[in-house]
């Protein structure tokens, strides 16, 4: 994966925070978003001048990609651990609010970076995690830088080239030729 090196958006910490959530209606169910947009939709009215919600419903993916620039925190999904979604907003200096149970670091062997927002699957609960971000903006810079060092990191495509590159030469020596 390809991360910007130039991210303006990093030290934007000012104005509503801008959550993004994109809903597909024939799997909103499997990947809990309509729960988590009704969710949204409470800390918006109960924050009105501090949160901002940008919904990509059912649309191409280049649109939706235009949509979600400029978010402060991408709402992704309850019911799975994190994947390509979630990484590539991060990789854009947004912060990936989703399932990152502490099994998904350890396959990773990372024990100091932990930059995703872990969503319990309780309403109440995915509500008071994303209360702090509306209530602490400033939290969000370090978030940010946090989300783009974690995809550099771990993620990077020239990385993860490599990775198969040294799984396909130990395959050769124990698979013999034919």
């Amino acid at each position: 994966m390809e991360v910007s090196e130039e991210l303006v958006c990093i030290q934007n910490t000012e104005g509503p925070v801008r959550f993004f959530i994109g809903i597909q209606k024939e799997r909103d169910e499997e990947k809990g978003t309509d729960i988590l947009w009704k969710v949204l939709q409470k800390l918006r009215d109960d924050y009105p001048d501090k949160v901002t919600l940008v919904k990509a419903e059912n649309v191409p993916y280049d649109e939706y990609c235009r949509m979600m620039e400029g978010s402060d925190i991408l709402v992704d999904q309850l019911y799975t651990c994190y994947a390509m979604n979630a990484l590539i907003a991060m990789s854009k200096g947004i912060v990936a609010a989703t399932v990152a149970i502490p099994e998904a670091y350890e396959l990773l062997s990372e024990k100091e970076s932990f930059p995703m927002i872990d969503l319990p699957c309780d309403e109440e609960g995915i509500y008071r995690q994303l209360e702090q971000y509306v209530l602490h903006p400033e939290r969000l810079a370090e978030a940010k830088r946090q989300s783009v060092a974690f995809v550099q990191k771990h993620h990077h495509y020239l990385k993860v080239a490599r990775q198969y590159v040294s799984l396909f030469d130990g395959l050769e020596k124990i698979i013999p030729n034919r």
